[in-house]
């Protein structure tokens, strides 16, 4: 098996694979391939002269302990039926690990097709998400105000979407910091998919939006976005609206969001599971951006099956994380995995240590690495 980046050539077999993998429509298919696709963000392998697997590094850049992080985000891990168990996808992800080095890129994040594949790679669980799945009639009743708007493909409901993604994004961590090209992407997608997009409007400002899609007699919600609870309301009560069309309403919103408490009557269907991963890549560059609000001082083994640039010692210390050149004592240990889960705010110390997934003095590493409220949607999965 080799593996290469994408050439012009590969473009044809890779729709065709992708169709095969995850059943897209061909609209989307040649859209995503139009709009998204970049042969130099593409991985492929080839065996015998056959395009038989892929996968795509998207460059893109996340909020991620009080900074922006370049990162890569991974998706279309694809891999032709009759090649897979041959270990291509791992020597594909494995690849996409080294180049995303070479770029620069300290973590990578993805949606998984399955949880634990991941983990073998040293992918940890980053961003939960609660789905309501609940009769439209068991909608609780909240108070109404302002005005709805349908969302247009034109700069200035790009810039009402984006403020109100970002009012709502204020207080979390690890969300995708959306470019104007990601919210043409979105807004095109709908169109594609059926969706509709509709804005609140209080006032002179914008509230809040939802994005939904009516299907199989549901109203089945893709993202919703609001400035504070009274623009949530607004969107259970728009979405209520919707009865005559819609038995059921199917919301996602992250674990943190205190407004799932709405949704905790026993004939409701409310259930948590994990929708993002993330990765580190670099793990010097990542201890050191962490180090700039600790004030301790201790030496760290960290172990990585796979990026093996990652694995040694490093004494980290305010300002300062530093891999030695050779192997010495260290007060904690962890693996890549442990580090990952850690670095993007979904575990904390004590949770880590509860969990045994670092050995060591745990209590040494105080301030080093805050949890945080997690919160990643993202629109292509």
């Amino acid at each position: 098996m080799d593996i290469r980046f994408a050439g012009k050539e590969d473009k044809p077999a890779l729709m065709d694979l992708w169709g095969y993998c995850f059943r897209d429509g061909d609209a989307f298919i040649r859209w995503n391939f139009d709009r998204r696709y970049r042969a130099e963000n593409t991985l492929v392998c080839v065996d015998g002269g056959e395009v038989c697997g892929m996968v795509q590094l998207l460059p893109d850049i996340f909020w991620v302990d009080e900074r922006e992080v370049a990162a890569s985000f991974v998706e279309g891990l694809a891999v032709a039926p009759h090649k897979r168990s041959s270990g291509a996808a791992g020597e594909l992800m494995r690849q996409a690990f080294y180049q995303m080095k070479q770029r620069g890129h300290a973590m990578s994040f993805l949606i998984p097709f399955s949880p634990s594949f991941y983990q073998k790679l040293g992918y940890g669980l980053c961003s939960n998400i609660r789905e309501v799945n609940l009769p439209m009639r068991e909608i609780p009743r909240y108070r109404r105000s302002g005005q709805w708007q349908i969302a247009r493909l034109d700069e200035n409901t790009i810039r009402a979407l984006h403020e109100v993604y970002q009012a709502y994004c204020g207080n979390k961590n690890c969300y995708q910091i959306r470019s104007v090209f990601d919210w043409e992407n979105i807004l095109q997608d709908a169109a594609l998919s059926g969706g509709n997009i509709f804005l609140l409007k209080r006032d002179a400002d914008f509230a809040g939006y939802v994005y939904y899609i009516l299907q199989d007699g549901a109203l089945q919600v893709q993202e919703m976005c609001f400035t504070d609870y009274e623009a949530f309301g607004n969107i259970m009560e728009f979405i209520r609206s919707h009865s005559p069309q819609a038995e059921r309403a199917l919301l996602r919103l992250p674990d943190s969001d205190p407004v799932v408490r709405d949704f905790t009557d026993s004939s409701r269907s409310v259930c948590q599971f994990s929708y993002a991963m993330a990765r580190v890549i670099d793990a010097q560059a990542v201890l050191q951006a962490h180090s700039r609000h600790f004030y301790g001082d201790v030496y760290i083994r960290i172990t990585d099956d796979i990026c093996a640039w990652n694995k040694g010692v490093y004494h980290v210390r305010e300002h300062q994380a530093v891999l030695l050149e050779k192997e010495e004592s260290y007060g904690v240990s962890m693996d890549i995995q442990t580090l990952s889960e850690l670095a993007s705010g979904a575990l904390s110390l004590e949770e880590a240590a509860y969990l045994q997934k670092i050995q060591g003095d745990g209590r040494s590493l105080d301030g080093l690495f805050p949890k945080r409220s997690n919160f990643m949607n993202l629109m292509f999965e």
